[in-house]
């Protein structure tokens, strides 16, 4: 009669089998574990802790002993806007006299509070017999000409910081929004921002051609490129950049219609980039 499978039977086959499969199945633990701790840092938003392997003798924090002292430099006369003098008439602890007064001098430098500041345009409008055609007047610091219900707009510095804040330091439009609101007393929501965005992309047209066109003349540019994403589809950045400018273009693809597009009919320059098969 067959032994119940698992039991030993004394076999030296069965036993280094045994011994093979207790090995596998704590190799099988230790990746499942590892891939569970990867999967948990992929998702994770902020720098992981070293929990795991603890140095023995870890570096010990700031700068080194006899490092040159690194401080704000002091504000100069000019840039002083307001003094206030913080007198001392009797003693804070005790109210008792206080003598041998002496004065001491701290600077603070701080933001201002910020307030929306709203400014109704009256624009005037009119028939133009040279023209044929109506008209009407816009100020410089109008964003839109728009009137009616969507003649409520938000101002040029306004827009002019959600782009940079997006772009630039990579905030999305809701953290945005929340940021204007706590912090500005500004209400505006994610969708106009997204679309002031559009209108000023369309609005730097032409200087980024003109940035291109100075990539062009340029003696030596270096080139690369990235993954990117478009909503759900997968695309691809790519960087142009010398010593003055850097050019950025997204792209569906990573084919030589890329390089030439940016690159133009008569680059003589060298274009540098790091294994860049297009």
């Amino acid at each position: 009669m067959a032994e119940p499978s698992g039991v030993n039977s004394g076999c030296p086959r069965c036993v280094i089998l045994e011994r093979r499969i207790g090995e596998l199945e704590a190799r099988v633990r230790q990746l499942e574990q590892l891939l569970l701790e990867a999967t948990r840092a992929s998702k994770r938003q902020a720098a992981p802790f070293s929990r795991n392997q603890p140095k023995v003798k870890p570096k010990k924090p700031g700068r080194r002993e006899g490092h040159e002292a690194a401080m704000r430099p002091p504000p100069t006369p000019r840039q002083i806007t307001e003094t206030i003098d913080v007198p001392l008439e009797r003693c804070p602890c005790c109210g008792g006299p206080v003598e041998d007064l002496q004065s001491h001098e701290q600077v603070v430098t701080d933001l201002p509070q910020v307030e929306p500041v709203t400014k109704q345009y009256v624009t005037h409008s009119g028939f133009c017999r040279r023209c044929n055609q109506r008209v009407r007047s816009r100020h410089g610091d109008q964003t839109s000409s728009a009137g009616g219900a969507a003649g409520n707009q938000i101002g040029a510095n306004a827009l002019a910081l959600a782009a940079d804040l997006k772009h630039r330091l990579g905030l999305s439009y809701r953290k945005i929004t929340d940021l204007f609101g706590s912090h500005f007393g500004l209400s505006v929501c994610a969708g106009a921002l997204a679309r002031a965005g559009q209108r000023l992309a369309r609005f730097s047209a032409g200087t980024y051609r003109a940035l291109i066109t100075i990539i062009q003349s340029s003696r030596v540019v270096y080139a690369d490129e990235t993954g990117w994403r478009i909503h759900t589809r997968s695309a691809w950045l790519g960087v142009f950049t010398n010593d003055f400018v850097t050019v950025y273009l997204i792209r569906e693809d990573r084919s030589q219609t890329v390089i030439r597009e940016v690159r133009g009919a008569y680059f003589r320059g060298v274009l540098s980039s790091d294994c860049c098969a297009s």
